[in-house]
Parts: C-alpha cells; sequence; structure tokens
C-alpha cells in the first residue's frame, strides 16, 4: 500500500490539512506531554517516546516492547513471546539472578556447566536421569564410584572373613584351654 492509500485510510477522504489533522490525532491520543519527544506511528500505534523522567520506551503494540529505566537502573522487556539467535551470549551478573517460572524450563545443550562454590536445589520433586558415562560428582565418574563402592564391599567382606578366622581361632583356643584345665583338674 502506498503513503497516499495510508493517508486517505487513516484520515478519509477530508478536505481538511492532514498535518493538522495528524498532530490533532496525536495530541487526543495523549501519549506525550509538551516537553516529551518520541516517534508515533499513526495507523499501527508502534512509538518510540523518551518521557521526561528520563524513561526510554519502545513499544510496537500494548505490551509488546522494551523500556529503559535510568531510576532502576533497568532494561524491561514486555512480551507473550521472547526469542534470542546468538552466536554467545555471555551475562556478568553483579549480585543476583532469580527466574520465576511457572511452567517448565528446558536447557538443551552439548554441555552445561555449572562453576559455583556453593549450589542448592530445592524441589518437591527432583528427578534426574543421567547416563553413567557423563555424569561426574566431585570429580569422580559414576564408573569410579561403583568401583570404589565395589572395592569398599571386597575390603568388608574380607574383614568379616578375617574376623571369622579370628573368631573361629579363639574359639579353638578357648577349647584347648578348656582341654588343658580339664586335664589339669583330674579329668
Amino acid at each position: 500500500m502506498d503513503n497516499k492509500k495510508l493517508i486517505e485510510l487513516y484520515l478519509g477522504n477530508s478536505k481538511d490539512n492532514p498535518i493538522d489533522k495528524i498532530t490533532k490525532a496525536l495530541k487526543d491520543v495523549c501519549y506525550y506531554n509538551e516537553t516529551e519527544v518520541g516517534l508515533y506511528h499513526p495507523t499501527n500505534s508502534s512509538l518510540i517516546k523518551i518521557r521526561d523522567n528520563g524513561v526510554i520506551d519502545i513499544f510496537v503494540s500494548t505490551n509488546q516492547g522494551l523500556r529503559i529505566d535510568p531510576s532502576t537502573h533497568s532494561i524491561n522487556f514486555f512480551s507473550n513471546n521472547e526469542k534470542h539467535t546468538s552466536g554467545n551470549v555471555n551475562y556478568w551478573i553483579e549480585e543476583n539472578m532469580d527466574l520465576d517460572i511457572k511452567q517448565k524450563f528446558l536447557i538443551k545443550a552439548s554441555d552445561i556447566i555449572i562453576d559455583s562454590l556453593r549450589s542448592t536445589i530445592n524441589s518437591k520433586s527432583l528427578d534426574v536421569n543421567i547416563s553413567k558415562e557423563n555424569i561426574n560428582l566431585g570429580g569422580l565418574t559414576v564408573k569410579s564410584i561403583e568401583d570404589s563402592l565395589t572395592d569398599i564391599k571386597n575390603d568388608i567382606i574380607d574383614i568379616q572373613a578375617k574376623d571369622n578366622t579370628i573368631e573361629n581361632r579363639l574359639n579353638n583356643l578357648e577349647s584347648m584351654l578348656n582341654q588343658i584345665l580339664s586335664n589339669l583338674n583330674g579329668g
């Protein structure tokens, strides 16, 4: 659609000065105070607005855009859907990062690395399905943990066997002592 048709669509076939009509429409919309500046698209309501308090709004429709707010030192994104496509994304967070997710949080990656001084997971239900080859706990793989547990189990069996051997020897010694005492007592 060319500009002339867009103007006719917005203004109709009026013989009024189109600039006056657009200016009046902008004032009627009340998007700007006298000292605020910005751009407003008359047919699709997209806007860029620099407010008197320093806030910068960039919106394409209701609740779809962003606000840069110097008073809170924040950039706020408003959207029903948000998509990022990038080769690399790096975040440097000075203090806290909170995620409040009402439904599902899905991470798909070839590698996930969490490098933390302290990590805590609080969950009503936690299901973890990880293949033996890939889990690494405290520097040990599941295979090495299983091997260590098997070694400990074998050590326990050896200790029990030695304990049984010592117990048998003590029983034999007790029997021999009882026999000697019996012989000494004239039996």
